[in-house]
């Protein structure tokens, strides 16, 4: 069994080698039934990773010592999980690493550490390990392609809202508890057709408009440290964060199942323009594989141009203030943290002002000088953000 990356690096150090190959991954066979549904309901199991040396207070704080700053994603929201639109980006800039975990331990912080396997070849190691290990219990996974990881640092009683998400995730938690929760896959009674293909577009964050009435048709799991979890392709799921919490988000895409994002990705673009409003969904038969063929051809031609390209397009007016309630404090002005495309688009400039705490020069990010503020705003709400994604917004 192969698992493919998009990357290279060094091999992991040898001790945490032999201390991977030691585990006996016996509650991941003692689970190994589980697999054989693996996709068709959301579903947890337990593991034995989280006995590594990567998720101690000294691990992750030498994590966040040493990771690009602009891999490190800072969000803080409300309660109301019908108001995802309360899910704020919060800038870090100047904070180190104790800060940072300290925030995350007694804030209202949610810290997204984007792609640890791309500059700690332990992680990689370790998501390698993972995959093979799921692939060879799982009969409807075939040659795993990665696609996205991310480490997550939950606050207690943070929440991450209803989204969905285009490829194959799995949660392993290792610190902490959680409860995730789970709606049925391409049902358009909790969102519609549009926002689904403009999700797979990537012109849309994963953000559903979530009513609690959905709770009606929802499934829940309740996860620990050493459980995994996974549920269907493209489900908007929910997380509950109950104490401190330290997870691993893994993605990825087979053979078998990109064939719903080419069915999307044909609908938004090829028929959607020609005026067809019922779009079929299918991903097998021979109307759904021209239509797959029909994209893909067209794609190599010409790239379809998006209507917004919302990836990483954080605009923020908070803070991370260890003086403020919840760790956060409010700015004067809309600025690009560090995570942010805009910030990298318009310099290293310097933030201006801030609503308390340390230093009214605190060096923040580069103040949004070329839109109005009414723009700013609107980029910041509308949306949760999906792991690594953002606000759901057209272009205007």
């Amino acid at each position: 069994m192969q698992v493919s990356l998009s990357h290279q690096t060094a091999e992991a150090p040898p001790q945490f080698s032999r201390a991977l190959e030691n585990l006996s991954h016996q509650p991941l066979l003692d689970d190994l039934e589980r697999f054989a549904t693996y996709g068709e309901t959301l579903q947890s199991a337990h593991h034995d990773y989280e006995r590594l040396d990567l998720f101690s207070d000294d691990a992750l704080l030498e994590l966040l010592s040493n990771h690009p700053r602009r891999r490190i994603q800072c969000f803080t929201m409300g309660t109301d999980p019908e108001k995802p639109e309360e899910w704020k980006a919060v800038c870090i800039r100047g904070s180190n690493a104790e800060t940072l975990l300290e925030a995350v331990r007694y804030g209202r912080i949610w810290l997204n550490i984007t792609s640890p396997e791309r500059y700690d070849n332990r992680y990689e190691a370790l998501i390698r390990d993972m995959y093979a290990n799921v692939a060879d219990m799982c009969p409807t996974i075939a040659e795993p392609r990665m696609h996205y990881n991310t480490l997550v640092l939950a606050a207690p009683g943070t929440q991450f809202y209803y989204t969905v998400h285009p490829e194959n995730n799995m949660v392993w938690n290792m610190r902490g508890h959680q409860t995730i929760s789970s709606l049925p896959a391409m049902d358009f009674r909790f969102l519609s057709q549009e926002l689904l293909e403009e999700i797979f577009a990537h012109e849309a964050s994963g953000a559903i408009p979530y009513r609690n009435a959905f709770e009606q048709h929802a499934e829940h799991v309740e996860v620990g440290p050493g459980e995994c979890a996974w549920w269907p392709q493209s489900a908007p799921t929910r997380m509950q964060y109950h104490d401190f919490c330290v997870s691993l988000f893994t993605s990825f895409y087979c053979p078998m199942r990109n064939r719903r994002d080419l069915v999307q990705l044909a609908n938004r673009y090829i028929l959607r323009p020609l005026g067809v409003d019922e779009r079929n969904i299918q991903e097998s038969g021979i109307g759904s594989e021209l239509k797959q063929l029909l994209f893909r051809l067209m794609r190599k031609c010409r790239a379809p141009r998006k209507a917004y390209d919302f990836t990483d397009s954080y605009i923020t007016n908070l803070r991370l203030d260890s003086s403020a309630d919840n760790y956060v404090g409010r700015l004067d002005t809309y600025v690009a943290p560090e995570f942010s495309k805009f910030a990298s688009q318009s310099g290293a400039a310097i933030g201006y002002g801030s609503a308390g705490g340390e230093s009214d020069n605190y060096p923040l990010g580069a103040p949004v000088t070329q839109m109005g503020e009414d723009q700013a705003r609107s980029l910041t709400t509308g949306s949760t953000s999906s792991l690594g994604e953002t606000p759901n917004r057209k272009a205007s």
